[in-house]
């Protein structure tokens, strides 16, 4: 385990680089609206959609992969995607950015996202209560980062805390509950 956040995102972003890389490509309207449509119809984003379709994998009514595999991966990316929008929040508040430094929170979902991709790989309806908790929280996260990138701050510094507490909190239940 990292003994700092700054040596954690440098361990992330290497290991990052290594395994993935971004597509950009340009569509119709017609195709995109087809690809948010299908999203719609599934409770996904359309980049699940387009991931999807390149994998082979099928997302099933819940909008979830039906396979635990990946499932696992979106749980993974769901927890990443909180970690990032809650470090692009810190870029806009120097309290916040302190107390990720100080307290190291964003630790923590390295740690759920380890026990929570284990349990998602044993536990099919684990995983689908991991996946709709973080779908959730991540939607909350996302907001808030999204204020935090148009009005150049934080508003409140305990929003983005909380959340990381709530993934946290509602993960553990969700694992005392599945776990075997």
């Amino acid at each position: 385990m990292p003994n700092s956040r700054t040596e954690y995102q440098r361990k992330y972003q290497s290991a990052y680089k290594t395994r993935s890389r971004r597509v950009g490509a340009v569509i119709s309207d017609a195709q995109y609206t087809m690809l948010e449509d299908e999203a719609k119809r599934f409770n996904v984003p359309v980049q699940a959609v387009i991931r999807a379709r390149l994998t082979g994998e099928p997302l099933n009514a819940g909008g979830r992969a039906s396979r635990p595999e990946a499932a696992a991966k979106e749980i993974v990316f769901l927890l990443r995607n909180i970690a990032n929008n809650i470090h692009q929040m810190a870029f806009h508040s120097d309290m916040l950015r302190g107390i990720l430094d100080a307290h190291e929170p964003l630790l923590a979902l390295s740690r759920v996202e380890t026990d929570a991709k284990k349990l998602a790989l044993e536990n099919k309806a684990a995983a689908e209560a991991i996946l709709a908790m973080l779908h959730t929280i991540s939607a909350d996260v996302n907001s808030m980062a999204h204020q935090a990138n148009t009005m150049r701050e934080v508003i409140n510094i305990n929003e983005p805390l909380t959340a990381i507490q709530r993934v946290e909190s509602e993960f553990n239940t969700i694992k005392q509950k599945y776990e075997r």
